[in-house]
């Protein structure tokens, strides 16, 4: 059950969105819960695949854009075609990412590289490109996904990785200071382990040492975070940003 009150009805409706990895567990449940909001959704994602089987789930409020977003061309072209399709940009999730766990004596330049152009890179443009279209609206949300690992270093996963997503913590404040003059208000999610397919890259004993720093004793689910990034998006939360919303089930209290 998630912790958060329901919508009042037609609070998001209308409202245009942009979700990066929106082919992933949580990112395909992100658009979900946003069309069923009445949210039309640009999504984005590297899996064609992915992407087709998230549109045959949900209709023809989402337009559906395979795309690499390193490429800073096709972000740009992204963005501008989701405007012209629906009119307007309102709300982006940044919640494209790589989990990278090679230890850190053996990381190469070119693997630290990719992790951060992903991580970070990907969250940069997607913003950037964003910003005169929610400063255009007078009213924005953005939201992004870090993890506990940028608070706390890693555990199980790497240093590239961890780096990758305390810096998108320190992104997001930049944001918030930036664009809260404008009306939009920009917030970091920062989960612990989430149960997706991302979870299959760790042994049994990997995550029973996760699992053991839970005190709740499991991992998040994907529509906990779903609800989370809905709630962010609602204008219940007009005076809230520039904060990191820790849903780790009492992993970390930072």
């Amino acid at each position: 059950m998630s912790s958060f009150a329901p919508l009042a009805a037609g609070q998001l409706a209308g409202r245009v969105a942009l979700v990066t990895g929106a082919a992933g567990g949580i990112g395909a449940e992100t658009v979900r819960r946003l069309v069923q909001e009445g949210v039309r959704v640009a999504a984005v994602d590297r899996s064609e695949a992915g992407l087709r089987t998230l549109s045959d789930s949900v209709g023809d409020s989402v337009l559906a854009f395979p795309a690499d977003l390193t490429d800073e061309s096709a972000v740009c072209s992204l963005v501008a075609q989701t405007v012209e399709r629906f009119g307007e940009l309102h709300i982006v999730v940044n919640g494209a990412g790589v989990l990278a766990r090679t230890p850190f004596e053996q990381i190469s330049k070119a693997e630290w590289d990719r992790v951060m152009d992903i991580n970070l890179g990907s969250m940069f443009l997607v913003c950037r490109e964003s910003c005169p279209h929610l400063k255009a609206a007078g009213w924005g949300r953005i939201i992004n996904l870090a993890s506990l690992a940028g608070q706390v270093g890693g555990v199980v996963a790497g240093a590239h990785y961890s780096a990758s997503k305390a810096a998108a913590i320190s992104l997001t404040r930049s944001l918030a200071k930036y664009l809260g003059p404008h009306g939009i208000r920009c917030n970091v999610i920062a989960p612990a382990g989430v149960d997706t397919p991302m979870l299959d890259e760790f042994t049994e004993p990997e995550r029973t040492v996760l699992i053991s720093g839970i005190p709740a004793g499991r991992f998040c689910t994907p529509a906990e975070i779903a609800e989370l990034v809905l709630w962010l998006a609602s204008p219940a939360t007009d005076f809230i940003t520039g904060q990191t919303i820790n849903i780790n089930g009492g992993a970390y209290f930072g």
